[in-house]
């Protein structure tokens, strides 16, 4: 089963797990990423989120996604988002001890959980970042 939903919000958006469509009603961890990631709790920047979510009943694995877009052409993440910070509460929330592997990405793999967060900023167009959880035999992915 996989599926996918694009979904608009304001940063100043207050989700709820009745937000998102089922199965995503099921799962907090969307909910947690979305209430922390963003800097201005009270901007009005309407940002596209993408929340993307897998679960092979088979192999007893799932994935999770999200990912946010920059509100407008040539903004940085940086300007919505406090990435060090969030960096931080991630690994408090989640105990997951990621380590900076450049300037823009964020790795922990203990070989069943991996937990990877990326800041994609491009010199045209729109800046986003990648927050990933994959969780069982991940090395087969």
């Amino acid at each position: 089963m996989f599926n996918r939903m694009y979904h608009s919000i304001s940063a100043l958006s207050h989700f709820t797990q009745y937000d998102f469509p089922r199965p995503f009603s099921d799962c907090s961890y969307f909910e947690d990423i979305i209430r922390n990631i963003f800097k201005n709790k009270h901007s009005r920047e309407i940002v596209e989120v993408e929340l993307v979510y897998d679960i092979d009943v088979y192999s007893n694995s799932s994935y999770f996604e999200v990912k946010v877009y920059a509100p407008k052409v040539n903004m940085k993440m940086h300007e919505i988002i406090d990435v060090a910070k969030f960096v931080e509460w991630y690994n408090e929330r989640f105990n997951a001890e990621l380590q900076k592997r450049d300037d823009a990405r964020y790795y922990y793999g203990d070989g069943y959980t991996r937990h990877a967060i990326s800041i994609h900023e491009e010199k045209e167009g729109f800046d986003f970042i990648l927050v990933q959880l994959k969780i069982g035999r991940y090395d087969l992915w």
